[in-house]
């Protein structure tokens, strides 16, 4: 348990200087796809936070605690191309940190009892 509440420390660190990214960023930049690029800003944020969610929670058989709309949005495969409505960065702010607080207390409630392992390719 101290490993994953030590990792806990580490995203929740990252997270917050994302959070500190969103707030100081201009609008137009964090959505923005550079040249060469297929995602933004936004997107890459929204993934980490979709990432945590789905091989945390979707692979332990346990509801995510995002949005399936927010989770289409950010997943592997998608692009802000095929956004049918622009994420609020209002929507992502609070999931930065609030994913990860809860994230701790099912960590340290021991609710991750079933968990599907996968490998990268």
């Amino acid at each position: 348990m101290i490993n994953e509440l030590y990792e806990c420390k580490i995203l929740r660190a990252s997270r917050t200087r994302l959070l500190q990214l969103i707030e100081t960023v201009d609008y137009e930049i964090l959505f923005k796809i550079p040249e060469g690029f297929n995602n933004n800003i936004i997107w890459q944020i929204g993934h980490c936070i979709t990432s945590q969610q789905r091989h945390m929670y979707m692979r332990s058989g346990l509801p995510m605690h995002i949005s399936k709309e927010f989770m289409e949005s950010f997943k592997i495969g998608s692009s802000p191309g095929s956004w049918q409505i622009t994420p609020d960065t209002n929507e992502v702010k609070p999931l930065l940190i609030d994913t990860v607080n809860i994230l701790e207390s099912d960590l340290e409630s021991g609710l991750f009892i079933n968990y599907e392992p996968f490998d990268l390719p």
